[in-house]
């Protein structure tokens, strides 16, 4: 039986579709069995696209709305709800296929789906009584050094590049610079004009950094300075030789709670939540282990292996 639809045209659904949301949105009169879609072997409703939403979709109701509010969205899912039915379809009926792995594959799908659907709520229920806030403050104080900013420094830079001249060439027009800097010009206004980095136009401004976001070298040079106005030797680098103003230093500091609390929160939750699962898990496993047959297992990996050497 061929399922194809010759003249029908596989968008004409979208004015259904456009229909409907527009139904729901004015009068929120959107039957369940209304049809999205309504072709031989391939009806889509609108509980369709509900449940392929929550199937597919973030769980996070925040982060599933910004994808629905994704200009074409609606579209792309009925699209996708289409395609997977006519192709569905089509594999009923063709004479090669294999229904029972089909049949197996679904029941399959099935069972892993509402297994991914009743950890929510599993996890949910026992962790209902949990104080976030109260176990982040715990996990804030118990571990102070992971809730620190280290050193930083705010510096500026001028940079002398060695792609097109030689580094003596570098280092003489460095100088050049740096006798400028000497006779009182600012650190700036030479940078605007001499430095051939993006951050010319800033005055040669980096902002504030800490260790391990520069060069290695650039980075230890620009530490190294100890007091708000001090200006390297030249320093050399892969991009060229620099001149580096130290504007400022601050210590490392403990961050302050509030400013932490989200992202402890949510990392004690996706922990705990891990874990509430992870405990059940093992406790299945640990009854399956108990009933299994070894005597099967053993002859299932004995048939499997010869049929391996008989296909060699």
């Amino acid at each position: 039986m061929d399922v194809g639809m010759p003249g029908f045209n596989v968008f004409v659904f979208a004015c259904s579709l456009l229909a409907a949301m527009s139904v729901a949105a004015q009068e929120a009169a959107v039957e369940p069995q209304q049809k999205v879609v309504d072709a031989a072997g391939a009806t889509v409703t609108v509980e369709d696209v509900e449940r392929y939403i929550r199937a597919t979709l973030p769980l996070d109701e925040t982060a599933r709305a910004a994808v629905l509010a994704r200009p074409g969205i609606y579209r792309e899912m009925v699209e996708n709800l289409f395609v997977i039915r006519m192709v569905a379809a089509e594999a009923r009926n063709a004479p090669d296929f294999d229904r029972e792995q089909a049949r197996w594959a679904s029941r399959f799908t099935h069972q892993r789906n509402l297994m991914k659907e009743y950890r929510v709520t599993y996890v949910r229920e026992r962790l209902k009584g949990v104080d976030w806030e109260s176990s982040a403050r715990e996990e804030y104080r118990a571990n102070p050094e992971k809730y620190r900013r280290g050193a930083s420094v705010s510096a500026a830079h001028i940079l002398i590049r060695t792609d097109d001249r030689s580094e003596e060439e570098a280092l003489v027009l460095l100088q050049a610079v740096r006798d400028r800097l000497d006779e009182g010009e600012s650190f700036a206004d030479l940078a605007r004009e001499y430095s051939e980095d993006g951050s010319a136009e800033r005055g040669g401004n980096l902002g504030l950094f800490q260790r391990g976001k520069m060069d290695r070298d650039f980075e230890r040079a620009a530490f190294a300075l100890q007091n708000p106005g001090d200006v390297s030797e030249p320093v050399k680098t892969a991009f060229g030789y620099h001149l580096i103003l130290l504007q400022e230093r601050r210590p490392a500091e403990k961050i302050p709670f509030e400013e932490v609390k989200p992202a402890i929160i949510e990392q004690l939750q996706t922990d705990l939540s891990d874990q509430v699962w992870q405990d059940k898990v093992v406790r299945l496993r640990s009854q399956g282990k108990a009933l299994l047959d070894e005597d099967v297992l053993a002859a299932l990996r004995d048939q499997h292996s010869a049929a391996q050497d008989s296909a060699q």
